[in-house]
């Protein structure tokens, strides 16, 4: 029970600290998730993949995305309709309440509340997931307070107001169900994450692979068709063809052009640096070497994974597999480090190799983040972060990790 009231503790504090930061700024990236809501709310979402859009691009995210998006958007106007309305009923009705929902900030605030809440739900299925591979309470509780009150999980949810961690609840939540034996509720939840945001689908070996381990072939499979029903489902309201492959022709297309450019790196610091200089490159040329060379580095998890195909070692492959990709992948934006850091958290309360891994995989993608949006400016921190030895010392330091995580991954025993 004390354990239960620390976690709650954090989440409170997690929540204070989060909302407390999503009205003083935020990314431009939240007027294509507004954008979007907006005109789902007004116009239906039948065509809303194809539809064109005043100002922004089509939407690039999939079906549970833009019901959040859509979701957030229809709760400000009816909370700002309602206001509104009291307060001409009434004289008593605060009007500082309608200066405060007309603020700039405050409808891209209410964007960020998915990212904010999964956030806080991560935190607690690292606290479950830690106690599922045998540290104790009191050092999940850690991994968990080490997650949430990391300064690159809300400064990317609570000021950008980026949503990594919307697919990463769902990923955690079904690798949580299936440890439980959930089979059903595992498929369906990461399902969910795949269409919450494409990031996700380098994770569909290791997903299945424990699957097969978990529940056998005849259950995965069924599990793999309760997949593609919530798939169907979720698309359902966004058809307006007959062509029954649609959602996958449409879910592949936004992968191809979801992250916005064909850049060789969208300005994240990785092995790419030294060759593009983050300059506005096309990757026409070399895609292919960042494929090649992420398949190269998966395959070497596969030894020890079909020996001892563990909890813990699914979630160290599948950490070191988005670390992977982020350093090797073309197309990476500076965010797109945050999907290894639940599970560093997890396993930084198993080694002090860990603890040192977590705290230079954070510090590199908030240096990354801060690089590309100086918010709070501060000039000594700009300054460092502009530096080419501070950029390529990121992209070496991150490789790095990599390594040294494989070699622990292969060190560990079971």
């Amino acid at each position: 029970m004390k354990n239960a009231k620390i976690l709650g503790l954090f989440v409170v504090l997690g929540l204070i600290l989060r909302l407390s930061l999503s009205r003083v700024i935020y990314s431009g990236d939240l007027n294509n998730h507004i954008g979007w809501g907006r005109t789902i709310t007004v116009m239906g979402g039948s065509g809303a993949y194809d539809r064109e859009y005043s100002g922004i691009m089509q939407p690039t995210y999939p079906p549970l995305a833009l019901y959040a998006f859509t979701s957030s958007y229809w709760a400000y106007k009816n909370i700002y309709e309602a206001s509104r309305h009291l307060n001409s009923s009434f004289s008593m009705f605060p009007s500082k309440i309608i200066w405060w929902l007309e603020d700039q900030n405050t409808l891209p605030a209410f964007q960020k509340i998915i990212g904010i809440f999964s956030d806080l739900g991560i935190g607690v299925l690292i606290y479950l997931l830690a106690i599922s591979i045998g540290v104790s309470k009191n050092k999940s509780l850690l991994a968990s307070g080490a997650f949430i009150f990391n300064p690159a999980t809300w400064y990317n949810s609570a000021l950008w107001g980026q949503i990594e961690s919307f697919p990463l609840f769902w990923l955690l939540l079904a690798i949580w169900f299936l440890h439980k034996n959930k089979w059903q509720l595992s498929h369906l939840s990461f399902m969910a994450s795949l269409l919450s945001k494409q990031s996700t689908v380098i994770f569909i070996p290791f997903f299945f692979l424990f699957s097969l381990k978990k529940i056998g072939w005849k259950n995965t499979l069924l599990g793999g068709l309760l997949q593609l029903m919530l798939m169907y489902f979720a698309y359902l309201p966004f058809f307006k063809t007959t062509d029954i492959m649609w959602p996958f022709k449409v879910y592949i297309n936004r992968i191809q052009v979801g992250s916005g450019s064909n850049f060789i790196t969208d300005h994240a610091f990785n092995v790419w640096v030294f060759y593009s200089h983050l300059q506005k490159i096309a990757d026409n040329n070399v895609a292919w070497l960042g494929i090649l060379g992420f398949i190269s580095g998966t395959l070497m998890y596969l030894p020890k994974l079909f020996k001892t195909l563990s909890l813990k070692n699914i979630l160290s492959t599948m950490g070191m597999t988005a670390l992977l990709a982020f350093w090797i992948l073309t197309r990476m934006h500076e965010r797109y480090l945050a999907p290894a850091l639940p599970f560093l958290a997890i396993l930084s309360v198993t080694s002090p190799v860990y603890i040192f891994l977590y705290i230079v995989v954070s510090f590199g993608n908030l240096v990354n983040m801060y690089h590309n949006w100086w918010v709070p400016t501060i000039p000594s921190w700009v300054a460092w972060t502009s530096l080419w030895s501070t950029i390529n010392g990121v992209a070496i330091s991150l490789g790095i990790v990599w390594l040294i995580w494989l070699i622990k991954y292969y060190y560990d025993k079971e």
